[in-house]
């Protein structure tokens, strides 16, 4: 019989396993237009280079 503990192990290795068959790791960066970061996931974050008020 599993515990919680046990079942809780179990479904954590589970779920790892699924995310790492469907994920696949970031390899290279590119750099593109402010503009065309719509969507897109940052590698770094965005740093203005001048000071700007907060909004």
């Amino acid at each position: 019989m599993l515990t919680f503990r046990s079942r809780k192990n179990w479904m954590g290795s589970m779920l790892h396993s699924i995310i790492r068959d469907f994920i696949t790791p970031v390899t290279e960066v590119e750099k593109i237009a402010l503009r065309s970061v719509l969507g897109r996931i940052m590698a770094r974050n965005i740093i203005s280079p001048i000071a700007v008020p907060a909004h």
